[in-house]
Order: structure tokens, then C-alpha cells, then sequence
């Protein structure tokens, strides 16, 4: 009997409809075919996982609908967990793999006719479309993206299916995922983040609670459906962190970890003044496996350069490098994983904070940069966006050219890129190393990677606004603890164009100008600014020092530091006063390690990673409860 393609597809369709959410599907074809493309689509729409025969020929030529996106492609092993040669097809479009030989089945003629041995992918797919489907009776809830990845992930490994490696199905190991408690942090939709973030991490198991983390803070918790953590990123420094998601049964905790970029400069700031002197400030290393697919298939097409079989594994590979590449001291950005540069097929991004250029009408950017790329196969492009990565332009320089670097510079070049496209608009401006592989058409006897340097916002052509250089806290760490400090003493070792300098101290809660704020100004340009901060009056809390030079009435490049002020020893609970609310505090997270959820950071005074008696003798400080 033929069956012919409509048929085929209304009878899947049909299937769905009657409430099937696994659907197997043993045709296969050679050709593409927009109906059962459309099949596919719709029954994704549905929440019906379509599992597909991936073709009985050994060759890597794709069949369909096997190898539609939506589609679980299924390839034959044998009993060694090989490819089976003669009925397996092998490469991208092959997903999974079962076995596929030398098996026992009904038979179509009579009711206790069997056939054996049978041969062919028609089997196998059977075993994968019945493993989905005791995975779905187990948990109802899971999408077809989700079984998808959950049997794909939990396979054993094969042999011969050469440079595209296929699973064979481990239904067991596919229920010991499914049941293990484990939390995935969600896609990022936007570069950077502000105001209030949604996470609706992804879990498996069943946790009685799940928290959120930044900083040795926690910012939110849920102990039942709806899964959702809620963040205010107004108590979080604008720049890079990494959030801790974490959820925990029993005894049991798990986590995982969420690199993200805060910005709540609202329009933005102007000007931007950045030489990279002392590490990151007004740009922040992006992590690419934190945001969604959507945005990074943007990131490819705008860019029009990175293929799709690039891996979206950028890391924040950007240093800060004291040395300053190949050439003369100094202090600069530099691209690398390691003392070799970048690695092969990677894509790193650095993003600027938001440039507010409303009032401005010539604007401009001038950067320094060296490199050592291989020629037309690795580069860095300048980007820019005004909506978050909804749209990403390149950039030109004044001349009209791409903004582009590649091949090999040892010497320090000076950039002028043309911004008068955003005059009037507030923007962020990205860096996008991508490479193809390292090691093949860079210069061997240097380094590889990118080097930046004195990244300034131009007006006319002309330096907008005074700069300072990074600031020297001479009494006391800029990070961390500094027990029984009552003064604070600050200057700027480097400085140019400025006349006066204003610092101030925003203690928490920010923004509200409470009696801790501090506001002093400097006009002691040839010393360096010098000012002492009387802090005594702070108590422990965190703030943040903002620090901004200008000359006459035009403002200068904001730099802003996070800053731990401990100056009452003992204090636990941060009330003001020290006394048996302190010790009680600390007994009840007596011996608590790093790793448990009543951990924190700011009790463990002595820093040795445990919470105990000892610690109450030092400086405690809690803001959570």
C-alpha cells in the first residue's frame, strides 16, 4: 500500500489533535518538503515532539523531515554501540542513535507473526519515540526542546559517526537527569541589564527553595511555584557581576552561575573617558553563553560576519594588561585566554556603559589599539547599539572605513570613529573579537590578541570634558573590609584637564542624600586632588564613591567604586550597637560553611571561610534580614 506525503502529514496533525505529545515518523526523504515543514512547526506549536527516521544510507546527505530543527533525528547502532554502516546516514542532521540491528518485532501479516532479525531505523527511532515518551509520563510538563536536550545530553558515546559525534539513547541516565536536582540560569534577552530583573530559571528535581545571590548578598528567594526570582539591580554598582542562582532540598544544594552587566545610568553618561588603567570601568567583558539565542543570531546577521558554526562560547576573555602588549609599558585592555591570546573559535565582547549624547551634535570616539590577528579570518569590529542589542551597527572611522582590525600592528594606532549617526541619541558601544582558530597567520614571534587603550568621546573632533586618572585610596583597600577605619584619604595620581575634582560618598540606600552621604570638593589639581573622607559616622554598610573631575562648568568622566565601610567592630546585625543581638547572630550560624544558603560572607569576619564564635570578636555585618 502507498501512502502519499498529505496523507502522511494529516495523519500527524490528527494525531496531535487527539492529545499525542510523541509522534514517530519513519518516512524519509531526500527532498525537502514545505508541507511537512509546516508539519513540523505546528507540531512544535502543540508541544508534540516529532521523532524521525534519519535515513537508511550511509552518507552524510541530510532526509526529511528528519532534519528540520524541531524534528529528533534518529540514527542505528549495533550492540558495540557503532554505527551501523550500511543503514545509518551520519553527520549535523543526525541527532540520536538506538539500536538498530539483529532485532525482533510484530509483523504487519497476522496477529502472531514476528520478524527477526530486523534491521533499520524504523527501530531505532521506536526506542527513542517510547523513551520520550516515559520521560513525558514522569514529567508532563516537558516541552519538546526539553526532551530534545534531555535525551540528546544523557546519551552514551558511539563510534563511526565520524566529525559530528551522536549519542546512543541511556534512557536510564536520561531519568537520573530528569529526577537529579539541578538549576540552569535563564537566557539573557538584553547586553545589559536594569531597573528590575525576572529570572524564571530552568530546574529539575524537585527543590523546596530557590535563592539568587550577588556580591555574598542575597537578593531574592521562592520556596514554590511560581519559580520566579525577582532582582532590584538599583543595589547593585553598575559593571559586571555574577549572580549566584541557587536551589537546595533537604541537604541537597545545587547552583549554578549567571554573568551579567548592570547600567542603570538611565540615558546614559557623558563623556566617556577611558585609558584602562585601572581595570574595568566604563566598559564590561560579556560572557556570550548568558544571552539567548535570538539575540546572538542578531549579533551574526548585523555583524555580518560570524558563521553560524562558530560557537557562542565568549568568556569575557578581556584582561587588564599592565604591560600593555608588545610594545613599552603602560596600561591597556588586551583580548586572551591565556598567555597565547585567543582561543580557536572564539567570539568576545566588550560592552561600553550607555553614552547619553543628547546635547551633543559632532560626536566622535577616538581609541588607541595594536594588534595580531590572522589576516581576513580573525578580527575586531567596533559596534555600536542604542536599544540593547535589538539592532547592532558597524561603525566607520572618520575616513568612511569599516571599523575593523585585522592582520598584524605592533605599534600604538590612533582611531577617530565617526559618531554623528547618534548624535542626539544615547548609545553603548561594543568590541567583537571573533576568530576562526588560534595559532595559524598571526605573527609567531608576538603575542595574539587586541590592545586598547585611551578610549575618549570627541565633540568637534575635540576632547569632551576633563579626565582623570584612576584614584589612589591610600588609607585602605578599595575592595574589601577594612575594620576600624574612620578615615579615608583619596587622590588622583593622574589627572589632566580638570581644575577641581568632587568626590562623593553615597551610602546605602542609595540616591537618598541621608546624613552618612559625604560631599566634598578639591581644587588642589597639582598634588593630585587630595581629600580625607571622615567615615566614623557611616557605621557598616555598603556605599559607593563616585568621583567626577571638571574644568569650569564641564563635567568630566564618572568613576564610581564600591566600597565596604566596617568601622564598628563587632556589629553583627548592623543596628549600631554592639551587643548580645551580635553574638546570638553568630551562634546561629555557628559553623556554617561557604557552600550552605545561611552562609554570609559579611559574618564571616576572619574570612576562612567559616562562620563561627571567633567571628563575632571582629566585624560582622548583615543586611539581609
Amino acid at each position: 500500500m502507498s501512502i502519499n506525503k498529505e496523507t502522511l502529514v494529516e495523519g500527524a496533525l490528527l494525531a496531535a489533535d487527539l492529545g499525542a505529545k510523541v509522534i514517530n515518523y519513519s518516512w524519509a526523504s531526500k527532498l525537502p518538503n514545505p508541507l511537512e515543514e509546516e508539519m513540523c512547526r505546528v507540531l512544535e506549536e502543540k508541544g508534540v515532539l516529532l521523532v524521525c527516521s534519519a535515513g537508511n544510507e550511509d552518507s552524510d546527505f541530510p532526509f526529511y523531515p528528519a532534519a528540520y530543527d524541531t524534528a529528533l533525528s534518529v540514527g542505528s547502532t549495533d550492540a558495540f554501540d557503532a554505527r551501523v554502516e550500511t543503514l545509518t546516514c551520519y553527520g549535523p542532521a543526525v541527532d540520536i542513535a538506538a539500536p538498530g540491528v539483529f532485532l525482533k518485532s510484530t509483523w504487519k501479516d497476522s496477529d502472531t507473526d514476528y520478524i527477526s532479525p530486523g534491521f533499520g531505523n524504523s527501530y531505532a527511532t521506536a526506542f527513542v519515540s517510547g523513551a520520550a515518551a516515559l520521560l513525558l509520563s514522569e514529567d508532563p510538563t516537558l516541552t519538546p526542546a526539553e526532551l530534545r536536550e534531555l535525551l540528546i545530553s544523557t546519551g552514551a558515546p558511539t563510534t563511526g559517526f565520524g566529525e559530528h559525534p551522536t549519542p546512543r539513547l541511556d534512557i536510564a541516565a536520561a531519568f537520573d537527569k530528569l529526577n537529579q536536582l539541578a538549576i540552569e540560569a535563564p537566557a539573557l534577552a538584553q547586553f545589559s541589564q536594569s531597573g528590575t530583573l525576572l529570572l524564571e530559571p530552568e530546574l529539575h528535581g524537585e527543590p523546596e527553595w530557590i535563592s539568587v545571590s550577588a556580591r555574598g548578598r542575597e537578593l531574592d528567594r521562592a520556596s514554590g511555584a511560581p519559580w520566579q526570582l525577582e532582582i532590584d539591580l538599583t543595589q547593585l554598582p553598575d559593571g559586571s557581576h555574577s549572580l549566584l542562582l541557587q536551589a537546595g532540598s533537604g541537604g541537597k544544594l545545587v547552583s549554578t552561575d549567571l554573568p551579567i552587566v548592570v547600567d542603570n545610568s538611565g540615558s546614559g553618561t557623558y563623556p566617556l573617558a577611558e585609558d584602562f588603567d585601572s581595570g574595568l570601568l566604563s566598559f564590561s567583558a560579556l560572557e556570550l553563553r548568558s544571552y539567548d539565542a535570538e539575540l546572538l543570531a542578531r549579533l551574526r546577521s548585523d555583524t555580518g560576519w560570524l558563521p553560524a558554526q562558530l560557537a557562542d562560547n565568549g568568556a569575557g576573555g578581556w584582561q587588564f594588561d599592565p604591560a600593555a602588549g608588545f610594545t613599552g609599558s603602560g596600561a591597556a585592555r588586551t583580548k586572551g585566554l591565556g598567555p597565547a591570546g585567543y582561543s580557536a573559535w572564539d567570539s568576545d565582547l566588550l560592552i561600553s556603559r550607555r553614552i547619553d549624547l543628547t546635547d551633543v551634535l559632532a560626536p566622535g570616539l577616538r581609541l588607541r589599539a595594536h594588534w595580531n590577528l590572522e589576516q581576513g579570518a580573525d578580527l575586531l569590529r567596533c559596534l555600536a547599539t542604542t536599544d540593547n542589542g535589538e539592532s547592532i551597527t558597524l561603525l566607520r572611522t572618520v575616513g568612511n572605513e569599516p571599523a575593523e582590525l585585522s592582520g598584524y600592528q605592533p605599534d600604538w594606532q590612533e582611531l577617530d570613529l565617526d559618531l554623528t549617526d547618534y548624535a542626539g541619541q544615547s548609545l553603548q558601544l561594543l568590541f567583537l573579537l571573533q576568530a576562526d582558530a588560534a595559532g595559524t597567520g598571526e605573527e609567531p614571534a608576538f603575542p595574539t590578541g587586541v590592545w586598547l587603550d585611551d578610549c575618549l568621546l570627541l565633540e568637534a573632533g575635540q576632547p569632551a570634558g576633563a579626565r582623570a586618572g584612576a584614584p589612589e585610596l591610600t588609607a585602605w583597600q578599595a575592595l574589601g573590609p577594612a575594620a576600624g577605619a574612620s578615615l579615608l584619604e583619596l587622590s588622583l595620581p593622574s589627572i589632566s584637564g580638570a581644575d577641581r575634582v568632587f568626590y562623593d560618598l553615597d551610602c546605602l540606600p542609595w540616591h537618598d542624600n541621608g546624613p552618612a552621604d559625604l560631599h566634598l570638593q578639591s581644587l588642589d589639581v597639582s598634588t593630585g586632588c587630595p581629600v580625607q573622607l571622615d567615615i566614623s559616622a557611616c557605621g557598616n554598610r555598603l556605599a559607593l564613591l563616585r568621583i567626577r573631575p571638571y574644568m569650569g562648568l564641564v563635567p568630566g568622566a564618572e568613576r564610581v567604586i564600591p566600597l565596604w565601610l566596617f568601622n564598628q567592630t563587632g556589629d553583627a546585625d548592623g543596628n549600631g550597637q554592639v551587643g548580645q543581638t551580635d553574638l546570638d547572630f553568630i551562634r546561629n550560624r555557628a559553623g556554617q560553611p561557604a557552600e550552605s544558603p545561611l552562609y554570609l560572607p559579611f559574618a564571616d569576619s576572619d574570612l576562612d571561610g567559616l562562620i563561627t564564635e571567633a567571628d563575632a570578636a571582629a566585624v560582622g555585618y548583615f543586611w539581609t534580614e
